[in-house]
């Protein structure tokens, strides 16, 4: 039988490490990429981030359902509700605000535990 020498032995080693290590790092990778992984978040962006409207989306990867929402022009409340987005789901909100005069207008979200989220949108 072959013995291997000190190089072969320290390449047998480094490609061991290596793949043992990819193996890992793709387990992992699949679990932390998986949106539901932890369950403790929601995300909230405009429908269609280039249109004037205030339409916005709440995506909930949390086990709450229910969130408040508020439209905002500075500190002056504009429109606000409230929805429900069963956990795993996504909603889209139509804001219908008439108030064009602010530069500026947010969206405010909140949920129970999870606490708050704000977009903001600059019309000119």
């Amino acid at each position: 039988m072959h013995s291997l020498n000190q190089a072969q032995k320290i390449i047998l080693f480094i490609t061991l490490l290596f793949a043992a290590g990819a193996v890992y790092l793709f387990a992992i990778d699949t679990r932390y990429n998986n949106p539901a992984y932890n369950q403790d978040w929601f995300s909230l962006s405009f429908s269609n981030p280039q249109a004037e409207n205030m339409n916005f989306v709440i995506e909930n990867f949390t086990s709450q359902s229910d969130f408040r929402w508020e439209a905002l022009a500075g500190k002056e409340k504009l429109a606000d509700g409230a929805i429900q987005v069963a956990p795993g789901n996504k909603k889209e909100i139509t804001v219908d605000i008439n108030n064009r005069t602010a530069e500026r207008l947010t969206i405010r979200v909140s949920s129970g535990k999870d606490g708050m989220q704000e977009i903001y949108k600059n019309i000119k």
